[in-house]
């Protein structure tokens, strides 16, 4: 059984896509967080608390992540900093890596 060239592209495709995945997510609240993302959890920590991102063009990067970010905790079930949840910080994160990426 031959696949034609165009199946065999998105099925090559869906498999590394899977692949990517299956790294990107695996144990992602097991590992260390960077320093980077730390300071980015405590900076969506002060947005979530506040409700709002002050930008400071001399300071961070801009809101995108912080807003990237806002559904996956509230999907996590994190509404306030109490609940907030290092795995749901991360799945923000490694799923924009996998947009990127694919």
């Amino acid at each position: 059984m031959y696949l034609n060239p165009k199946t065999g592209w998105i099925f090559s495709s869906l498999l590394v896509f899977a692949a990517a995945a299956v790294l990107h997510f695996r144990a992602l609240d097991q590992r260390p967080m960077h320093p980077d993302e730390t300071v980015n959890a405590f900076r969506f920590a002060d947005f979530l608390q506040r409700g709002y991102y002050d930008y400071d063009p001399g300071e961070f990067h801009g809101p995108t992540l912080h807003y990237w970010t806002y559904p996956f905790t509230i999907a996590f079930g994190c509404r306030d900093i109490k609940t907030l949840d290092e795995a749901a910080l991360r799945y923000a994160t490694a799923a924009l890596g996998m947009l990127i990426c694919g």
